[in-house]
């Protein structure tokens, strides 16, 4: 779960962006990591769920109010 926030709100520094891979990176190391880089995210988000949250965790932007929900399940 994930929401955009509020554009109107959003600074240039809470944009995804994408960081290519550099270049001094093995063939190895490419292929584990796979694609041809990385999108951040916003650089404001904090977790926020409490320690009753057991299924997962929540990051919220206090800036945007952009957040989303990390589930343990989806990363195992």
């Amino acid at each position: 779960m994930s929401n955009p926030g509020d554009k109107s709100r959003q600074p240039p520094e809470c944009e995804p962006r994408f960081i290519p891979h550099p270049p001094e990176m093995t063939e190895r190391e490419r292929l584990i990591l796979g694609g041809t880089g990385r999108w951040t995210q916003c650089p404001n988000l904090k977790e926020t769920s409490s320690p009753s949250d057991f299924d997962g965790e929540r990051y919220e932007c206090d800036v945007c109010g952009k957040y989303c929900r990390l589930y343990y399940e989806d990363m195992a």
